[in-house]
């Protein structure tokens, strides 16, 4: 008997996890869970996921580092000179802030497809029969005796 991801379609489970397929393997269910924010937060088993929760909470404090190192970079643009300071006041400030927030933008987007990709396929999984993950039984596989080679006659 081994452990997998999910019992397949018509099998039964218990509350602590265990399912058994029709097949009468025994499999562990991998079901994320939905928790509030501190349930996710300390699920030291990593069943639910807390970045869909927090991601516009990163976006904010994103932008609000980007458009205090522009500050930054413009207070030290008018500490070398004037005109250096207009120039990163005007043109190099905003410039660097707005592909900034693009780049973090785009990374945020990325981890969130991949989220929601994750979301996607579990769902389809469980409209095709499915618990959680794929059902694979792990037997270790049966070993078939080596095939005897040709025989040397002595001469």
């Amino acid at each position: 008997m081994g452990s997998s991801s999910a019992a397949p379609a018509g099998g039964r489970s218990d509350a602590a996890g265990i399912a058994v397929g029709l097949d009468g393997h025994l499999y562990e269910r991998n079901v994320m869970q939905t928790n509030g924010f501190l349930g996710s937060l300390f699920d030291y088993s990593f069943s639910s996921f807390i970045t869909s929760k927090i991601i516009k909470v990163l976006y904010v404090l994103t932008t609000i580092v980007v458009a205090l190192w522009a500050f930054l970079l413009i207070l030290v643009a008018f500490n070398a000179s004037s005109g250096a300071g207009m120039l990163t006041l005007l043109v190099i400030g905003p410039l660097l802030f707005l592909i900034a927030m693009i780049y973090a933008r785009v990374g945020l987007e990325l981890l969130m497809v991949i989220f929601r990709i994750h979301e996607d396929v579990r769902e389809l999984n469980q409209r095709a029969g499915g618990v959680g993950s794929a059902s694979v039984a792990v037997d270790p596989a049966p070993v078939a005796p080596p095939e005897p080679g040709p025989s040397i006659a002595p001469a």
